[in-house]
C-alpha cells in the first residue's frame, strides 16, 4: 500500500493530507488496486461511474472512435492525476 499511497500523494487532490492518514482514506475507501493492459478500454464515455481513479502509472488517453476506424486522442492522463469523477 505504500507505493500506492507515495503516488497518491503526488496529486493536488491529496496535497496536506499526511501519509497515514492517506492510508486510512484508502482502506475506509474500499480503494482497489487494478492493473489495466495498453489499448484496454477502462470505461466508455457517458457510462455511469461511481469510481474516480488515480493513475499510479503509465499514461491515460480519452478517444473519439470514428466509424471511418479514426481516432481522434480528446486528452492524455499523466501519472499521478485523477479521472472518471466525469463520467
Amino acid at each position: 500500500m505504500t507505493d500506492v499511497v507515495k503516488a497518491v500523494e503526488k496529486n493536488e487532490l491529496f496535497k496536506g493530507i499526511s501519509p497515514e492518514d492517506l492510508e486510512k482514506m484508502l482502506v475506509c475507501s474500499k480503494s482497489v488496486y487494478k492493473r489495466y493492459s495498453k489499448g484496454q478500454i477502462i470505461f466508455h464515455k457517458d457510462e455511469p461511474s461511481k469510481n474516480i481513479y488515480v493513475l499510479l502509472k503509465g499514461k491515460v488517453s480519452a478517444e473519439k472512435n470514428f466509424a471511418s476506424g479514426k481516432k481522434n486522442i480528446i486528452y492524455e492522463i499523466d501519472e499521478g492525476n485523477v479521472f472518471g469523477e466525469h463520467a
